[in-house]
């Protein structure tokens, strides 16, 4: 399921630990992606994908910037594939939430 979204609220537990994912992406930090201005910027959203699946999103289409992954209550994930510079959010009490850029 594709959505369009402006800005996403998650929680969960975290998951992904790793620093990098191979020389595509680098994580910004364990919370939500913002743009420049602090907000959610724009970006596609699936539902109930996979970290692999998510990743592969942001790959297939040259204007993305970086994905945000959160897994929610009773194993829901969610994947924003941003099109804005990511930069990390506010620190927040959420946990499985993760910010990655892309770096190729």
């Amino acid at each position: 399921m594709k959505l369009r979204t402006q800005l996403a609220i998650v929680i969960g537990s975290a998951f992904i630990t790793s620093a990098s994912y191979g020389d595509t992406f680098e994580k910004v930090g364990d919370r939500a992606c913002r743009n420049a201005n602090g907000g959610g910027g724009l970006n596609d959203a699936y539902v109930n994908i996979s970290w692999k699946a998510c990743r592969t999103k942001c790959l297939e289409n040259d204007s993305c910037k970086g994905i945000e992954y959160s897994l929610r209550p009773g194993g829901k994930t969610v994947c924003e594939v941003h099109f804005d510079q990511v930069f990390p959010g506010p620190k927040s009490a959420k946990h499985g939430i993760s910010c990655w850029k892309r770096v190729n």
